[in-house]
């Protein structure tokens, strides 16, 4: 019967990040293959680290997480830690830096692990039918050869109901072995944490604290409730006490001296208490009285500020109220104010006379000594608060500088995904750099137009200088096309205001200009594979279609199954006609008749708000584009994952959509950014299409056998080359 890995932690914030920042990070398998690769866990103290050393840590984590899982990789987890020993010597480039930490996975019943600095790892395991414990790492501090963050691999593997447990290095100064060892043995392992973690957090120290508890259960003794107690394909038959020490192949190893003492470390023995007697310093109770009389001198020199504070305040209040009475006369007190006032000043003055020369020296003293000191707080609170907002604005720099870098970086490997939105976080925190100085607006500066050139290069904008096929305006007084449609060599320029419809040969560029009074407002059109007619939708919801044998639109019946419909786009595929429901987010199947085509049926198998949609199109798949600029995608009636990637600007009151089932690209027309948007049908950025001389385009065609796109923009037929 396989066995169960009952897996918990515990995590307590410390008051000082500096003295102690804690990174605990556990990766639990969820697919199949990652189950073949375990559980990923990493244990992080950091003491007197800054941020850029604890983001270097978290990449490395991330890295080692992301490229043990990767299906595409076979990467052994020694060989990531290799990797990451390559890169990490810049994190000791940061004076007095501390790193403890334990890195590893566990396969089954199998640990691998590695370590750095002074972490505690410990096994409890049951012998002579009783659960016993054994600290797995030497006790005093690792001496890491050079600047290498992991040096040795150890390995071994779990027995069942064997505990694996590591933690930070200021746990063992609460929690040595023996008490450890009691806790676990009285206790559930959900109540042991329970109880680690309330006598952590009530010390309140300004250091972070955390571990981690691994449990191999059997399926008979699976917890029935629990935060993580998660299946291992792999059973146990081998002891944790087997662990032993690899050696690294690299340079990058321990001495031989200190992996030998590690595989001694190794064997189950009993283990002594961390908790030892310290030898009494006989100079001890000297320091003892050193340090209470400079507290009960702190303690006077406090109270002494409090009183003299509060007769500041009284005195201030004393004023105050004087001075409100001399300005409003309350009650007639005016004049005994004035007198009382100077009353008050001779009596001081008498008294002050009155003081031997020592006593009016020290008062002056007292004096100075309180504007002064007065004066040492404020000033030292106006320079910790410029050094803040200094140190704050070095770091937003560096955290762009290197946002931008990271985007770089993701681009040259083609993740185009990753370095957009690294550029769009990057642009974030510019927003909050101030330029309060000449210098720092020059930065921003910089570093704005450092952030668009790389932009510029994932817009991947492409600027054509299309050719004027023709311009309608000179067709009538009033032309007001603003779609385009085509049929074999011509194109169809229409629009809902223009009882008249403009065929453009596409050779030629000649212009016809007909007549379709009789039939209102032509607002969308397609024209199917057969390209034996365009059918178009009138401002009634009916059906117009174009007959290119005399250049004429005659009416087509059809009708829906909703009332009350607002049909705002149509297609045609394999005969049938797909009409898009604004009103009822529906899209109706119109099979042929021979008047035309039938009431047609619902396609949408479920319910999805389609309001604002704007425009149709299909290739077997249904795509609807929205005003919004949202994208949807439909296959059987069902709504498809689809989202568009690597967009700069986002799409804002598109118009079009279009492709069809030999089409490799989706084709959108956007005319508030003057653009004809190229997607691949998954949603990724292809290029982007614009011109200066467009102001406002409204009608696109696209033929991609002749690989030219025409474009309809204020009268004007523009052509370009794709």
């Amino acid at each position: 019967m396989p066995d169960f890995l009952d897996l918990r932690e515990f995590f307590i914030e410390g008051s000082d990040s500096n003295a102690s920042h804690v990174l605990l990070h556990i990766t639990e398998p969820t697919t199949p293959s990652e189950y073949r690769r375990g559980y990923f866990f990493a244990l992080f103290d950091v003491a007197n680290g800054g941020t850029k050393q604890l983001r270097e840590i978290q990449s490395y984590i991330d890295d080692i997480e992301a490229r043990y899982y990767d299906e595409d990789e076979d990467h052994d987890f020694e060989s990531l830690l290799e990797a990451v020993n390559r890169k990490a010597s810049s994190l000791f480039s940061k004076k007095h830096i501390q790193i403890d930490c334990i890195v590893g996975v566990i396969q089954g019943n199998a640990i691998r692990f590695s370590y750095h600095g002074n972490p505690t790892a410990i096994l409890f395991y049951h012998k002579g039918g009783a659960l016993q414990a054994t600290s797995i790492l030497p006790a005093a501090k690792q001496e890491s050869p050079g600047k290498v963050l992991f040096s040795a691999m150890l390995e071994g593997k779990l027995q069942t109901n064997d505990y694996f447990y590591i933690a930070t290095p200021q746990v063992a100064q609460t929690f040595s072995v023996d008490r450890l060892l009691k806790i676990v043995s009285s206790r559930s392992l959900k109540q042991a944490i329970a109880h680690v973690s309330k006598v952590l957090q009530s010390l309140r120290m300004q250091h972070s604290y955390g571990g981690l508890f691994f449990h191999l259960v059997s399926e008979s003794d699976k917890p029935k409730t629990g935060k993580r107690p998660a299946h291992l394909p792999v059973g146990s038959t081998e002891s944790m006490q087997h662990l032993h020490a690899k050696r690294d192949a690299t340079n990058e190893t321990l001495s031989p001296k200190i992996v030998k003492q590690a595989k001694k470390k190794l064997q189950p023995h009993v283990q002594e208490t961390n908790h030892r007697q310290r030898p009494r310093d006989p100079k001890e109770p000297m320091l003892q009285l050193i340090l209470i009389s400079f507290g009960k001198a702190l303690v006077i020199f406090g109270i002494s500020v409090f009183r003299f504070m509060r007769a500041v305040v009284y005195r201030l209040w004393k004023m105050l109220v004087g001075i409100i009475i001399l300005i409003s006369n309350v009650g007639n007190n005016r004049q005994t104010v004035l007198d009382n006032a100077k009353s008050y000043m001779v009596t001081k003055q008498e008294s002050i006379k009155a003081l031997p020369l020592l006593s009016k020296v020290l008062f002056v003293c007292t004096l100075i000594f309180a504007v002064v000191f007065v004066g040492s707080i404020w000033y030292l609170r106006a320079a910790e608060a410029k050094d803040a907002l200094a140190a704050k604005y070095t770091q937003t720099v560096q955290a762009v500088v290197d946002k931008k870098d990271a985007a770089d970086a993701a681009m040259i490997y083609g993740d185009d995904t990753k370095a957009f939105r690294l550029l769009k976080e990057a642009e974030g925190l510019l927003g909050e750099l101030p330029v309060d100085t000449a210098e720092r607006e020059t930065k921003k500066g910089s570093l704005s137009a450092e952030i668009d050139v790389i932009l510029q290069k994932l817009r991947k904008v492409t600027l054509v200088s299309p050719t004027v096929l023709t311009d309608l305006s000179g067709e009538a007084e009033q032309v007001k096309a603003t779609r385009l449609a085509h049929i074999g060599d011509s194109l169809i320029a229409f629009g809902p205001e223009d009882t008249n419809h403009y065929v453009v040969d596409k050779d030629t560029a000649t212009v016809d200009r007909l007549s379709h009074e009789a039939i209102a407002a032509l607002s969308q059109a397609s024209t199917p594979k057969e390209d034996d007619t365009v059918v178009f939708v009138t401002g009634n919801n009916g059906l117009a279609a174009f007959d290119p044998e005399n250049n004429t639109i005659g009416t087509n019946d059809i009708a829906f199954p909703e009332k009350d419909p607002r049909i705002v786009g149509i297609t045609v595929y394999n005969q049938r006609v797909y009409s898009l429901d604004e009103a009822n987010s529906q899209i109706y199947k119109h099979n042929k008749t021979q008047t035309g085509f039938d009431q047609g049926a619902a396609w949408l198998k479920e319910t999805v708000d389609l309001s604002g949609a704007v425009s149709i199109t299909i290739d077997g798949d249904i795509y609807v584009l929205t005003s919004e600029g949202e994208l949807f995608q439909f296959a059987k009636g069902l709504k498809q994952s689809f989202t568009v990637a690597d967009l700069d600007p986002a799409l804002s009151n598109p118009t079009i959509v279009w492709t069809y089932n030999d089409i490799e690209h989706l084709y959108i027309l956007e005319p508030t950014n003057k653009r004809v948007v190229v997607l691949t049908k998954e949603g990724r950025l292809v290029t982007q299409y614009s011109s200066l001389d467009w102001v406002h385009p409204t009608g696109m065609v696209v033929d991609e056998e002749a690989s030219a796109i025409y474009v309809l923009d204020e009268q004007k037929i523009y052509r370009f080359e794709i």
